[in-house]
């Protein structure tokens, strides 16, 4: 039978959220949506309602501690969703977004029925337990001009050897909520390696987890402005130089 994602419940699982309820109140008519996996393209539809659900968890976990974040979340990304400015993102603010994309990351990640989830069974109870964040997992964020009705989804999985002789097993996951995006990329690597991807991206993605870029006050130029730089964005560690330490 299905295991709850989070927890040893197995059984009868509820649908949880991938794009929060409380969206729906920031978008003030149809929102276009988008979903690609790996280098599907996938295709653009419009929906009256940001409701879009994986069946991966159970009812406790669901109306508790995820429900805790949530709110929080709520809370702290809201303003660059709708794309106020001089936000200052705190290391405080930053641990908070970093909690709500990863969760999401992970419901992403465990709705995908064709593959053995990337996070390990151990890694996602103690992220219940704790909020533990693995020291493999890091992230970026980016404001996405005049994208106020928009939500996106990328999914993007890598593994195999580098020239370098490094084994490589990587998932992305990029994420668009309007004038908000945000990226997640987890790797398991052998050996000390430093990988390196498209630099236009290191001025446009500011790094907020697990280091916070100093002094970081919301929104930076320059930003994502096309549906082309969300789609780069998102694949841009589909070709990534590898640096021996």
């Amino acid at each position: 039978m299905a295991e709850c994602a989070f927890c040893d419940h197995t059984g009868k699982l509820t649908a949880e959220h991938i794009t929060s309820q409380w969206l729906n109140s920031l978008f003030k008519g149809p929102a276009r949506a988008w979903f690609g996996v790996d280098e599907a393209e996938g295709k653009p539809f419009r929906t009256d309602g940001v409701d879009f659900k994986a069946r991966v968890v159970c009812e406790n976990c669901n109306h508790t501690w995820m429900s805790d974040i949530e709110g929080e979340s709520k809370r702290v990304v809201t303003p660059l969703i709708t794309g106020e400015r001089q936000v200052a993102i705190t290391p405080e603010v930053a641990r908070s977004i970093a909690v709500y994309a990863f969760k999401t990351a992970v419901i992403i990640d465990h709705a995908r029925r064709d593959r053995t989830p990337f996070f390990s069974r151990r890694i996602r109870h103690a992220f219940r337990r704790s909020r533990f964040i693995p020291n493999f997992v890091y992230m970026w964020m980016s404001p996405f001009a005049e994208h106020r009705d928009v939500l996106r989804f990328k999914s993007v999985y890598n593994e195999g050897t580098a020239p370098t002789g490094h084994y490589l097993n990587m998932y992305t996951c990029t994420c668009a909520f309007g004038h908000f995006a945000f990226q997640v990329l987890a790797f398991y690597q052998s050996g000390n390696a430093t990988l390196q991807s498209n630099e236009r991206f290191n001025q446009i993605a500011v790094p907020f987890w697990p280091q916070l870029a100093p002094n970081y006050v919301w929104p930076r130029v320059p930003m994502l402005t096309a549906d082309s730089d969300f789609a780069d964005f998102a694949m841009r560690w589909r070709n990534i130089t590898i640096f021996n330490d």
